[in-house]
């Protein structure tokens, strides 16, 4: 719950942020085949605004907020996140190995330590870590000076994005340090921002959200690696690596999604409880995903003409989608097994 009573227009961007996840690995399984040109699996660039939008509601729900403690804080955040992950990782662990153990071939120790710690798709988890232990800390500059506060801490957010943009575009390098702004602190500020903020023109914003999204979007998805539009960092030397993409063009995305739900101009009445399910479902599907994807394409062979590649991958994204979403929902009325599940 977010406070007494939802926020409507969390849900459903909860909502369509797990969806995006779901479709983003699903059509990476399309990195060979082509439509017109394009690889499948730059199609999901149109989606991946959704771990930023995960850290913009969670900058909106905790920030400027009053805590009993910051040991509080991080034990209720992290018993929430740490025994869902405990128990996926034991299955997705399960799927990976499946194969070894169907055709009787060894398994490396190595295998299992790399994957209960560093399978690719749960690099969330270790984000959301991070960002917990960082929330006390702009929380309480926040609370000093509201959105100006916010507001400071979102400009510096663009202006890093703009100048290791600009560097990695020209080949140059600076010694200006500015990462701290750059993730989680700039998209946990600048969901708070634009949550509270209040457009007067709330159509106008809806119409601009719209246009901003479809521009950005194609140019993620036709140009973003061929020409360095990408900006996700990573630091290798130090052991540490992101998939978030803090790019200008990747910023203006994910707000204009922000925005353009935020002010729908109607309200999805009808479909409420299944979107509030699902966003209650958002992290359990998270994992539960993973290990159903890995499952389900054991089987399903994803061969043929990109079109036929692409409508099995949508088709695909759609089924898992349901499937995990199903699976959570099961395993969070099962006694004691519901504080594994995911559900919120």
């Amino acid at each position: 719950m977010y406070g007494k009573e939802r926020i409507y227009y969390l849900d459903i961007l909860k909502f369509l942020a797990i969806f995006g996840v779901v479709f983003i690995h699903v059509t990476a399984l399309g990195n060979t085949s082509e439509i017109k040109g394009i690889l499948i699996s730059n199609f999901g660039e149109i989606f991946k605004f959704a771990v930023p939008i995960f850290l913009m509601v969670t900058g909106t729900l905790l920030l400027n907020r009053d805590y009993e403690s910051t040991a509080a804080f991080l034990k209720r955040r992290f018993s929430r996140i740490i025994p869902p992950y405990i128990l996926w990782i034991i299955f997705i662990i399960f799927a990976v190995i499946y194969p070894y153990l169907i055709t009787n071939t060894p398994i490396e120790p190595s295998i299992i330590y790399t994957n209960l710690f560093n399978f690719p798709h749960t690099w969330y988890f270790w984000l959301m870590i991070g960002a917990y232990f960082i929330i006390p800390v702009i929380n309480a500059y926040i609370k000093t000076d509201d959105i100006n506060a916010s507001k400071y801490l979102v400009l510096l957010f663009i202006v890093s994005s703009i100048l290791y943009q600009t560097l990695i575009i020209f080949g140059r390098y600076t010694f200006i340090d500015l990462r701290f702004f750059i993730t989680p602190v700039g998209y946990l500020s600048l969901g708070y921002l634009l949550s509270r903020i209040e457009f007067k023109n709330k159509n106008l914003i809806f119409i601009v959200s719209i246009i901003l999204f479809i521009i950005t979007s194609t140019i993620e998805v036709l140009f973003a690696e061929s020409h360095g539009l990408l900006l996700i960092f990573t630091n290798l030397p130090l052991g540490i690596a992101s998939f978030i993409d803090v790019s200008i063009v990747r910023i203006i995305q994910v707000s204009s999604v922000f925005l353009f739900v935020k002010y729908l101009p109607f309200k999805l009445t009808k479909v409420k409880r299944i979107i509030t399910s699902i966003s209650r479902s958002c992290y359990g599907i998270f994992f539960v995903h993973i290990f159903v994807n890995l499952l389900f394409f054991n089987y399903v062979p994803v061969t043929g003409s990109g079109t036929k590649v692409f409508l099995t991958l949508i088709a695909g994204s759609v089924l898992i989608f349901v499937i995990s979403w199903i699976i959570v929902l099961i395993t969070s009325k099962i006694p004691y097994l519901n504080k594994f599940s995911g559900y919120d």
